[in-house]
C-alpha cells in the first residue's frame, strides 16, 4: 500500500495513511471458511458412508447396503447448503450495496460463487445415482449366480456413463452458437 503513496523519510515527524474499511469482505472470508470447513466434514462423511455402501453389497449384504444408500441419500442435499451460502451472500452483498463499495461487492460475489461451484460438484446427486446402479448391477450378478446363470464377463457389459458424460458427448456433438448451421 505505501508503494503507491508518495513518501519521503524524514520530511514529516509523522504521517498517517487511511485505508479503506475491509471488516465486511473478511467478515464473509471468515463465515465462508467456516462453512468451507462444514463442506469438507459433509463430504468426508459421504463418502465414507457410500464406502460402506460399496463394502456391504461386496459381501452380498445387500439389505445393510440399501440402509446405508438410504441414509447416504438422506444426507445433507445442495439446496439446504446452497441456502446456507446465500444466508452469507445476501446481507453481505445488501452492505456491500450500502456502502458503494464495488470492489467488496465483486470480491463476495467471487468467493460466494466459487463456494457455490464446489457445492454443485461435490454434493450432486449424480454420484449417489451411479452408486444405486452399481448396487443394482451387484444385486443381478447376486441374483443370476442365486439361479446359476453365468455372469457376463465384465469387458461384455455394457460400459456405464454418467449424466455428466452424457451431459458432455451431446454438447460436443452440437455445433458452436455462433457458427451457422448448413441449409
Amino acid at each position: 500500500m505505501l508503494g503507491r503513496v508518495p513518501f519521503v523519510p524524514g520530511v514529516r515527524p509523522r504521517d498517517e495513511l487511511e485505508l479503506a474499511d475491509d471488516t465486511l469482505r473478511l467478515q464473509v472470508e471468515g463465515e465462508i471458511a467456516l462453512l468451507q470447513a462444514r463442506l469438507v466434514d459433509l463430504a468426508a462423511q459421504r463418502a465414507v458412508m457410500m464406502a460402506m455402501v460399496r463394502k456391504r453389497a461386496d459381501e452380498k449384504d445387500f439389505a445393510g447396503a440399501d440402509t446405508l444408500l438410504k441414509k447416504v441419500d438422506e444426507s445433507v442435499k445442495p439446496p439446504v447448503l446452497l441456502a446456507d451460502l446465500n444466508t452469507i451472500r445476501s446481507p453481505a452483498l445488501k452492505s456491500a450495496r450500502e456502502q458503494r463499495d464495488k470492489a467488496t461487492e465483486a470480491r463476495v460475489k467471487k468467493i460466494c460463487d466459487d463456494t457455490a461451484e464446489i457445492i454443485t460438484v461435490h454434493f450432486s446427486d449424480e454420484k449417489i445415482a451411479e452408486l444405486r446402479e452399481e448396487i443394482g448391477e451387484l444385486k443381478q450378478i447376486a441374483a443370476d449366480e442365486a439361479a446359476g446363470i453365468e455372469p457376463r464377463p465384465k469387458k461384455d457389459r455394457p460400459k456405464k456413463t454418467s449424466t455428466k458424460t452424457k451431459k458432455k458427448a451431446a454438447a460436443a456433438d452440437q455445433p458452436p452458437a455462433d457458427v451457422p448451421r448448413g441449409s
